[in-house]
């Protein structure tokens, strides 16, 4: 690579690198680190966090099932018996 092409991915290296580590899953470790005193818990903050990013997957769907247009919302189904906590997820 010339030298100019290393000036051109340094300079890009310094400007977007930072935002590479900007994802939700290290924002909320940092969150739980600065704001709750988990920074001697390194660790457990990001099992934590893992675990609560895992139980949204679960209770959301895949975005790249939704087609434009489409909107999702958790409702009970026509077919279910009326109770406490029954829900499911239905796609219009």
């Amino acid at each position: 690579m010339t030298d100019k092409g290393m000036i051109k991915r340094g300079y890009a290296k310094n400007i977007y690198g930072p935002l590479q580590g900007r994802t939700l899953r290290n924002a909320l470790i940092k969150k739980l680190i600065n704001g709750y005193g988990y920074s001697d818990k390194l660790e457990i903050a990001k099992r934590l966090v893992d675990d609560l990013l895992d139980t949204v997957d679960r209770f959301s769907p895949p975005v790249d099932r939704i087609k434009p247009g489409q909107m999702v919302w958790i409702a009970r189904s026509d077919k279910d018996k009326q109770g406490y906590g029954n829900y499911s997820i239905y796609r219009r």
